[in-house]
């Protein structure tokens, strides 16, 4: 199977793929899920900035202002 030749994802990728999600679960309007997927990706790459800002906005989003706060500084 040529699948088995492939090198998994790393980190920082699968970090992004779940940051699309959670934009798309945003949009579609579940605040809650687009959450916890941004704090997924966090999780897989919690060296990247712009993962951490992109998290305390999707909690901002979901009402989450201190959790925000805290990402946001976090992402400095």
């Amino acid at each position: 199977c040529e699948d088995a030749d492939r090198e998994p994802l790393s980190g920082s990728v699968r970090a992004q793929i779940h940051l699309m999600y959670a934009w798309a679960l945003l949009a579609s309007g579940d605040t809650a899920a687009a959450q916890r997927e941004g704090e997924r990706a966090a999780d897989l790459d919690p060296r990247d900035a712009e993962v951490r800002r992109d998290v305390a906005e999707l909690q901002r989003e979901n009402g989450q202002s201190e959790a925000a706060a805290e990402s946001a500084q976090r992402s400095l």
